[in-house]
């Protein structure tokens, strides 16, 4: 596998574990910057190898299936650290649309409140239970935004804080 034909956000399995991450770009000493839930694993091309969107469709299909078995079964646990990678975004321009990084604010705002907003019509349509939104800290105008949707919308039941304020997660109501 050739790091540089590879796109930020690609997915990748690292062979010797079988951890799925996200693809971050190349580090100074030629290593694939993999992001793995909240870690950065540095790891040589040759034992990585993507993931295609065949493989990762069936995946998600069985841990929603799953999911929805144990909801079933009230085994979930929906306090605030229970945590799926499968069901979050990150607003990071950096991950989101690395192309955008270089506009000004407000048209690089205007593209995360797209997103964010697409995103949770999706979630709410597909009837997740939960889903994580990562805003990052910066000014803090992109999370007041979001606050502000999500506080009387009407398919939110609650919001917790992750990542020490740079992110919220959402539980919606099942009705």
């Amino acid at each position: 596998m050739e790091l540089n034909d590879l796109w930020i956000g690609d997915l990748l399995r690292i062979k010797s574990s079988g951890k799925i991450g996200k693809f971050e770009g190349v580090n100074k000493e030629g290593k694939a910057r993999i992001k793995v839930q909240d870690k950065i694993l540095l790891v040589v091309a040759e034992k990585l190898e993507v993931v295609s969107e065949k493989e990762l469709a069936k995946s998600l299909n069985k841990h929603k299936e799953e999911f929805e078995e144990r909801t079933r079964q009230g085994k979930v646990d929906f306090s605030p650290n229970y945590h799926s990678e499968a069901y979050s975004i990150d607003l990071h321009i950096e991950t989101l649309n690395p192309s955008l990084q270089t506009n000004r604010a407000e048209r690089i705002f205007d593209f995360q409140m797209k997103a964010f907003e697409s995103y949770l019509r999706k979630s709410i349509k597909e009837k997740k239970a939960s889903i994580r939104v990562i805003h990052g800290k910066g000014t803090g105008v992109l999370k007041a935004e979001i606050e502000s949707i999500l506080k009387f919308h009407p398919k939110v039941f609650q919001t917790f804080p992750i990542h020490d304020g740079g992110g919220i997660e959402i539980l919606f109501s099942q009705g």
